[in-house]
Parts: structure tokens; sequence; C-alpha cells
């Protein structure tokens, strides 16, 4: 028999294989009568758990402009900043009739954990076309969503060469970039193609520089205007001036301006990139749990990132027998609840 946990506004349903989740969601837009859409935009249809006074909060909380020209329109994950909405995923879609309707997805950080960053999972939420509604007030069935298997670490390789393929294999400019998301600099994006999909494959390269357990906090949206109200970490944005004190890679011109950050663990991880891109994801995979305990712990991501790439290095000279420094060794020993067993032996030895 599954086991249903309730909490908040999402259900999980834990199986012996996977974990599946019931996720409330919303539409919200214009009403389509005789294939004319309808002035003004309204709740039109929700699943229980979403109540008017909600829905509002969400609408409020972000509003994505429809990406035109594009098939699926545009797509965000945002922060809630609400205890009943932590994440939202919204879907901006202009229809055949020229209406424009929103698609909301409450989403709980166990269901991004569970999805790791994922984007290909994830990516089962967009619609290639939403329902046209004649009136409001329909009820709606929660979502069933199943993050699925783990990405291989061939899919990951894979995202990483996409992203190299975009910047012509120049390095630094990834460097750049990953360093902005890591201090918490927001990463504007101008001059890519109007394709959701290549939009989404371009996020997926810069996640996969990342430790799993650091991914499913980093925000996006694959389109916005200047008239945006939006905080994200990585933002696709229009032609217009970007935003003051922000990173902006132009996809046309291959270049990065704005600030230049020296990051301790992006400088580490596109040196491990310089080798190989299947050694970033050997690499990540050992600092996910180092990474993990430190953002429970409450550190920033940059000072979580930075000890975890730290530690990779320290315990790569104690096995090789480099010098090191010992009240680096002690802390570490004393201190990391992730410090397996035998790397314990080799610190404790290294102190005698």
């Amino acid at each position: 028999m599954h086991q249903i946990a309730m909490c908040c506004h999402f259900k999980r349903v834990n199986a012996v294989a996977t974990a599946k989740f019931l996720l409330e969601h919303f539409y919200y837009g214009q009403l389509v009568v005789d294939q004319k859409p309808q002035d003004g935009m309204r709740l039109l249809a929700a699943s229980r758990g979403v109540s008017p006074k909600l829905a509002a909060q969400a609408v409020e909380r972000v509003m994505l402009p429809p990406l035109i020209r594009s098939e699926n329109g545009s797509w965000a994950l945002v922060r809630g900043r609400s205890r009943h909405f932590p994440f939202l995923l919204t879907q901006s879609y202009q229809g055949q009739h020229g209406q424009v309707i929103h698609h909301y997805v409450l989403a709980s950080p166990d269901m991004l954990k569970a999805v790791g960053g994922n984007l290909s999972a994830l990516r089962q939420l967009v619609q290639k076309e939403m329902p046209v509604y004649e009136k409001d007030g329909n009820l709606l069935k929660p979502l069933s969503f199943d993050p699925g298997d783990e990405q291989t670490v061939d899919d990951q390789i894979d995202d990483i060469l996409e992203l190299m393929t975009v910047t012509k294999n120049r390095v630094p400019l990834i460097e750049s970039m990953l360093a902005a998301i890591v201090q918490g600099r927001q990463l504007i994006v101008q001059g890519a193609p109007t394709v959701l999909d290549e939009h989404i494959q371009f996020i997926a390269g810069l996640l996969a520089l990342l430790p799993s357990s650091a991914r499913f906090g980093v925000t996006f949206t694959t389109h916005s205007l200047p008239s945006t109200d939006i905080d994200v970490q990585i933002r696709f944005y229009s032609d217009d001036a970007p935003p003051k004190e922000t990173v902006v890679f132009n996809w046309a011109t291959k270049t990065v301006q704005g600030d230049d950050f020296d990051d301790e663990y992006s400088r580490y991880v596109i040196s491990q990139l310089r080798l190989d891109a299947e050694l970033v994801i050997q690499r990540n995979t050992a600092m996910a749990s180092i990474a993990g305990w430190r953002l429970n712990e409450g550190d920033k991501l940059a000072d979580a990132l930075g000890y975890a790439s730290k530690r990779l290095r320290l315990d790569d000279a104690l096995r090789n027998n480099q010098p090191v420094n010992k009240d680096e060794v002690a802390r570490v020993l004393s201190d990391d609840e992730t410090l397996p067993g035998d790397l314990r032996v080799l610190y404790a030895r290294h102190l005698v």
C-alpha cells in the first residue's frame, strides 16, 4: 500500500522504487468566446488545493510574458517566498485565438531535490498546448509527476558539451557565467534563438557544472522583458539594455560583460573541465553530499561550494602524500560530518 503524506499544498506518494508527487496547479488568463479572447485576466481553473487567494498571491509573485515566436511560449522556475508555495513553475503561452494564458504549478523543495536539476524530467510539466476556457470556475485534478531516474553521467556530459558548443569552447566564458550563479549575481542571456528547447538546454549545461545537491534551488526564466518583475538567477532577456549589476552573456557575439568574480569553486570546476567533461561530473558527484551538508547548515551557495571544492583538494593531497595545512586537516576531522571512514583514518594519521 502506498503512503500519502500531506504537507502544505503538496502530496508525495512514496513507492518502493521511485517518488511520485501530486502537484497543485491552476490556469490564469483570458476567456475565449466565439473564438475571440475576452478582455481581462482571471482565474480560469484550479485544483482543490489552490484557493482564489493563493492563486492571486502566486500571480502577484510572477507574471511571465509569453515568447510569441516560440512554440511553447516561455517557462520559469521562481522562488515563491511563501510557505504555501516555496517554488513556482510557470508557463506563459499565447493560444491560437490570440488569448494569453498562464499555467502555474506549485512546487516543493522535496520535489525539486528529487529532480536534482534534471530539466528533461521537469520539462514534463511544459505543455505544448494549453486548454481553451469559455468560462471560469473549472476544477482540475492535481498533476501526477514522476521525476524518474537520475540523469546518467553521459546525459550530464552531453549537457556540458552542448554548453561548450554554444560558447564556441570558450571556457573562460563558462567560468564567468558559473561564477555569477555561484556568487548570487543574476546572469542575463541576450541574443539567443527564440526556441524554448535551446534555452532549456543552455540552462541544463550550467546546472551540470554544479553538484546535484546545489542544482535544485537555481531559478531561471526562458524569457523576460524590462517590465517583467522577476527575481531569478538565470534570466533570458530581450534586446533592451540589461539591468544594472548583472553579468550578461550575449549568445550571438559569444561575449560576457559585467563583474568578473574570482570564485574558488568555479575556478576548480573549470580546471577539471579543461581536462575532461567527465571529470567535472565525477568531482561534482563527490562534492554533492559535502555541499548538501553545508547548505543544510545554512551556508550560502558560494561558501558551501567553496568548502566542498577545498575538501576535495585536501582529500587528494592527503592521498598523494602532498604537504597540507595541519590546522585545516584538524578542522575537517573535527567538524565535517560527511568525511567517510577511510578518509577519517587518513586525516587522523596525518595529525599523529
